[in-house]
């Protein structure tokens, strides 16, 4: 307790989900006597028990991230540290790095402070029974809830861009094996405790900019021009504005942060008439966030600091900054030789993100494909997610797998492919399939040991063409939505809160 603030009689409450491997945050709330609340965030005191260079740090370094698979998670920290001694469990006495800020009515951070505490958790909730207990008029969390609206209408206000595209989760029968998939369910709750989690972040890159510290920072840097047009003929395409950017300066470029883009895609996201897909192409057009020493903003937030601190359990990053953060709260500065270290690490950790991203994703498809492995001729309806030259790529929502009719698979007549209108379209009876388009159509092949599902339309009057492997379309396969976890699911639940943001 030497040095710490003992914050164990404070109201504090976890919100997970309800399989959650991994609690490494709690929050709490509290109203202030001048208008708006004082918000806590409590996050797991992880670098209390992995030392700097020890076996320990040298295998979270080396995996970096927790891997979240269907059946299981592969940790980045043994058990008994991660699901145990650095978890915030219930009624135990855990160390914890605190972040407190006042925020005001209209979702303003009006100051906030880093310290080391000893917390205790009161109460240990999943995301459905914080929701049940804030409709009844839990007076804790009606607090946090009216709290992180304020935030949330504060980011909209600041053009946020929110992308609404669920992540599928898995469920397994008693022996083990996926028997369905289907989009998981958002709730309320969910937002309430990703805004906490994000204003901490907020305040962190905050503190590392205004200190100089080595920090790693979570850096997006915005779209260039060229995707800019790309997704403006996309929306034209679909009735929405075009980007029509004016010869003023567009922002301040070495941010990151170009308000004129910002507005205008927040707008056209905003308008609820994107599909699914094309959200999901957008995404892809913009360029992937990544970890940099260089506090250079984030795009897709519209903010100019933001940085990880709130998952130490299980991404490295936050891990270094809990260090940076301690040192200098307790010192006042840090080892000279950290500023580059922390640059090696960035392009460490950037890349086994990548890395497991792909496998998680893998994972999603593989239980997908031998969820249908036996359904090889069904029929089902599907929305079209993608369309390229080689053909388009659907989505089943019942249960949820993703696949590809390949050109060939469309023998019905030749088609075209257009991408400035994202159709394919035939050349003599003049069919037109877009994104969004729902279609019906046939399971011509599922391997689930490669992932891949491939699908044939229903053509009126006409068998479709025999069930065979199409082998040139698995270099055009994509992987849309990372996988995730929800109730039903048997493996630990990943914290499901905007993880890659």
């Amino acid at each position: 307790m030497a040095g710490r603030v003992d914050c164990r009689t404070d109201e504090v409450c976890t919100i997970d989900p309800w399989n959650a491997h991994d609690h490494d945050d709690a929050v709490g709330v509290e109203d202030l006597a001048s208008g708006g609340w004082r918000l806590d965030v409590h996050i797991a005191d992880v670098s209390h028990y992995v030392a700097e260079g020890g076996p320990l740090d040298k295998q979270a370094l080396k995996r970096s991230f927790t891997t979240y698979l269907p059946w299981t998670a592969v940790t980045m920290l043994p058990q008994g540290l991660a699901a145990d001694l650095c978890s915030l469990l219930d009624g135990k006495d855990r160390l914890a790095l605190s972040c407190r800020m006042e925020i005001s009515g209209d979702g303003h951070i009006l100051s906030y402070r880093f310290f080391e505490s000893a917390v205790r958790v009161r109460r240990f909730l999943s995301y459905e029974q914080a929701q049940e207990l804030a409709d009844k008029g839990d007076p804790a969390l009606v607090r946090l809830k009216a709290c992180a609206e304020s935030l949330l209408r504060r980011r909209r206000q600041e053009n946020l861009l929110e992308f609404d595209m669920p992540e599928p989760r898995v469920v397994f029968d008693d022996k083990g094996e996926p028997v369905d998939a289907r989009p998981g369910v958002r709730l309320a709750s969910h937002r309430w405790i990703e805004e906490s989690m994000l204003a901490a972040n907020r305040c962190c890159a905050r503190l590392l900019d205004e200190k100089g510290l080595p920090g790693l920072y979570r850096v997006h840097e915005p779209p260039e021009q060229e995707s800019l047009w790309t997704i403006s003929a996309w929306a034209v395409a679909l009735g929405l504005p075009r980007w029509n950017p004016s010869r003023r300066a567009d922002g301040v470029e070495e941010t990151n942060v170009r308000p004129q883009a910002q507005e205008w895609l927040a707008r056209i996201l905003g308008s609820g008439e994107i599909p699914a897909g094309l959200q999901g192409k957008t995404i892809r057009s913009m360029k992937k966030a990544r970890y940099s020493p260089d506090c250079r903003g984030h795009f897709a937030l519209g903010w100019l600091h933001y940085a990880h601190y709130t998952s130490p359990i299980r991404r490295y990053p936050d891990l270094w900054t809990h260090r940076v953060i301690k040192e200098h709260l307790r010192n006042g500065q840090v080892p000279g030789r950290w500023s580059a270290a922390v640059r090696r690490l960035a392009t460490h950790v950037s890349g086994r993100e990548d890395a497991v991203v792909k496998a998680e994703r893998s994972g999603i498809k593989c239980c997908s494909a031998w969820i249908l492995r036996e359904r090889l001729g069904e029929e089902f309806s599907a929305e079209i997610t993608g369309v390229e030259a080689i053909g388009m790529f659907v989505q089943l929502k019942d249960p949820w797998a993703e696949g590809m009719i390949h050109v060939r698979r469309m023998s019905d007549d030749f088609y075209m492919h257009d991408e400035e209108r994202m159709e394919l379209r035939g050349r003599s009876n003049g069919k037109v399939f877009r994104i969004g388009d729902v279609v019906r159509v046939r399971l011509a092949q599922a391997d689930p040991v490669q992932g891949w599902v491939d699908f044939e339309p229903v053509i009126e009057g006409r068998e479709g063409l025999p069930s065979v492997p199409v082998r040139a379309a698995a270099s055009a396969r994509r992987a849309q939505i990372p996988g995730s976890r929800g109730p039903e699911v048997r493996g630990p639940g990943r914290k499901g809160r905007g993880r890659r943001q």
